[in-house]
């Protein structure tokens, strides 16, 4: 992706730029829940583009595009650094960067298990094993229980040299019922609400969580 990226820090040098970056970002989500006994969402989907920032005299210009090609990153270069010039004829104070050196590495977010190795299939029967348990007590009018698992692909360009590929993994997983009974009404979720439990793990997350063992309480 390095060779793509280039093209935009080339153009950027050759007018004349203070500085340009360039950051290429591929996305993979995946969502899944269960919602009173039937699949309430499988969302498995993926993105992928460009944004290009330029510092002119002082002034940013922005464009982006998710549109890979050659002839493409070198448009949306150029409309960038159009924006920087026209920036640069009306700012106020210029922008300052500070000084930093030149980083050329790879990071990603450390985990165990690849949470899309894991079958959705797998995923699906915790899932609905939770939702047999929420459900087994009349007054639970609602259950959903779900799971969401995001990777983050960057790689980030600039013309000073810096060269930096980042992986970024996030997982989450909740659920929630609701109880109607004698006119009140109330909600317990496990293990926090809006969305369940999200950190930088891997699928390891989900195991620790011991979903189904908490679900009776």
């Amino acid at each position: 992706m390095f060779p793509f990226a280039g093209k935009a820090v080339e153009i950027a040098d050759r007018s004349g730029a203070d500085f340009a970056d360039i950051r290429v970002v591929e996305t993979r989500r995946q969502t899944l829940s269960v919602r009173n006994g039937e699949i309430g969402a499988i969302n498995d989907s993926v993105t992928l583009g460009f944004g290009v920032r330029v510092l002119y005299k002082g002034a940013w210009g922005f464009a982006s595009s998710d549109v890979m090609t050659a002839g493409e990153v070198a448009r949306v270069s150029r409309l960038a650094i159009g924006i920087a010039k026209a920036s640069a004829s009306l700012k106020g104070r210029p922008v300052r960067l500070a000084a930093e050196p030149v980083y050329r590495d790879f990071w990603q977010t450390p985990f165990i298990k690849d949470p899309f190795s894991v079958p959705v299939e797998k995923k699906l029967t915790l899932l609905f094993a939770i939702d047999r348990v929420l459900r087994k007590d009349r007054r639970i009018r609602s259950a959903v229980s779900g799971m969401n698992f995001i990777r983050e692909h960057q790689w980030h360009m600039t013309t000073e040299g810096s060269e930096i590929e980042q992986v970024l993994l996030s997982s989450g997983a909740g659920f929630e019922a609701n109880a109607i009974d004698k006119g009140e009404a109330q909600s317990r979720s496990y293990p926090s609400p809006h969305g369940g439990q999200i950190l930088s793990m891997g699928y390891e997350l989900i195991e620790s969580l011991d979903l189904a063992g908490n679900a009776e309480r």
